[in-house]
């Protein structure tokens, strides 16, 4: 039987074995994690520096992929007047392609056509945003942000509206973003004298900037009326360009004016009336939800004209800041409104309305005024733009240039019934009855 000093001895022998296994363990696995960590370290840096270099090598495609693209989109010409010059290719923000001679860049006209026959029996409208017509007085009433001084038009681009407008030669013109009534008028007396525009209107629309639209017109004009700041469905979300939480106005308010076709103005035996209500919704990627309200509450403004006289012929149009897809133009499909340019394909030139090359201005009637539609008539007239992919901002502008929008263009017979229609398709692709009058 063994001594008890002796088994004190193998327990304290067997300890000491322990306690130094111990250690070493410790001491590996320290050098395990020292080491793991360092070469988790080199291999986080070298994914870091794959990570940057694969970033560059797809920031230097995107670039080269922008910009043939942008090559290519200075291939499209004017539909009926191609450019005799070679398209310039030049991304150069600092420059600007040389322009072509005469009194406008043709190598710069993108979109629309210039080709405008009319007859001498209809009537032609047009609807036209001439993009900032401001004068070189200062409103005292728009301040800071709104400072009025820093958007008076720069009289080439006058001079490039006024070659536009005179080249449609629309007998009503609806115009979008107009300082005022004073302003409309100064600009026909001074640049569309001869012409024939003897109204000349406008309204504050409610607009904090100050832009309203107007109408310049050789019939009579008549009631005219605005709803500025007029309350609407809902209220604004988090992160809209408005406070969260407020109720929703016009943020410019749709323009209603009735034109009134004299007796023998156009051949017509007699008097021929529409109603015009010209639109300018809100813009912005953020507010579709408050053009939907804006179209809502503009359409019951126009069933409203509609029910106190049934048989009134109307034509919505202007800036609708929406493509035929989007919601808020839907809504006036959806109450019954015929847009005349239902069948425009959204990747062709001829029908684009916006620089950005989009469809965002309209022209609609209603069921009652359809017939006197001369189908075969709509078109936009294109004017000169900048290449597509520049920033407006730094890119100069053509020579020529206008507004970064597109006059649209139709043509009414002034006699009840008198268009014969060619069974224009709504954006229901139902068949427009000609006798819904």
């Amino acid at each position: 039987m063994a001594s008890s000093s002796s088994r004190n001895r193998r327990s304290v022998f067997r300890s000491g074995k322990v306690g130094a296994g111990v250690v070493v363990l410790i001491v590996l696995v320290c050098l395990g994690v020292v080491g793991g960590s360092t070469w988790l370290a080199k291999r986080s840096q070298q994914l870091a520096e794959d990570a940057v270099v694969q970033a560059r090598e797809a920031a230097a495609k995107a670039q080269a992929d922008a910009e043939s693209k942008a090559r290519e989109s200075l291939k499209l010409a004017d539909q009926a007047q191609p450019p005799s010059d070679p398209v310039p290719t030049t991304l150069d923000q600092a420059k600007a392609p040389q322009p072509s001679a005469g009194a406008i860049d043709t190598a710069a006209i993108r979109f629309g056509t210039r080709t405008t026959p009319r007859k001498s029996d209809v009537v032609r409208i047009a609807t036209y945003n001439v993009a900032n017509l401001f004068d070189d007085n200062d409103d005292p009433t728009l301040q800071d942000r709104y400072e009025d001084m820093n958007t008076t038009k720069p009289k080439e681009e006058l001079e490039g509206i006024v070659d536009a407008i005179r080249a449609i030669d629309a007998d009503v013109l609806v115009l979008e973003e107009i300082e005022s009534v004073a302003v409309l008028g100064w600009f026909r007396d001074t640049y569309l004298s001869g012409m024939g525009y003897t109204e000349a209107i406008s309204i504050d629309a409610g607009d904090p900037r100050g832009i309203e639209q107007g109408v310049l017109s050789r019939f009579p004009l008549a009631e005219p009326m605005v709803w500025p700041r007029m309350a609407l469905q809902g209220k604004h979300p988090a992160g809209a360009d408005a406070p969260e939480g407020e109720p929703i106005t016009f943020h410019r308010s749709p323009f209603r004016v009735d034109v009134i076709v004299p007796a023998g103005a156009r051949g017509n035996p007699r008097d021929y009336d529409f109603t015009i209500f010209a639109i300018h919704a809100k813009s912005g990627r953020n507010s579709g939800y408050w053009r939907e309200a804006e179209a809502i509450g503009t359409t019951k403004l126009i069933h409203t004209a509609m029910s106190d006289d049934p048989g009134r012929n109307v034509v919505v149009l202007g800036d609708f800041n929406a493509v035929q897809t989007d919601a808020s133009f839907q809504t006036f499909i959806s109450s019954g409104l015929i847009d005349l340019f239902a069948d425009r394909r959204p990747d062709d030139p001829a029908t684009t309305t916006h620089e950005s090359g989009r469809s965002i201005d309209h022209v609609l009637v209603n069921a009652a005024m359809m017939p006197e539609v001369i189908r075969d008539s709509r078109f936009v007239f294109g004017t000169p733009a900048r290449p597509k992919g520049v920033d407006y901002r730094t890119y100069p502008a053509p020579k020529g240039y206008a507004s970064d929008h597109y006059p649209v263009v139709v043509d009414i017979r002034p006699l009840e019934g008198g268009a014969t229609p060619t069974t224009p398709q709504n954006q229901g692709r139902k068949p427009v009855d000609p006798a819904a009058k």
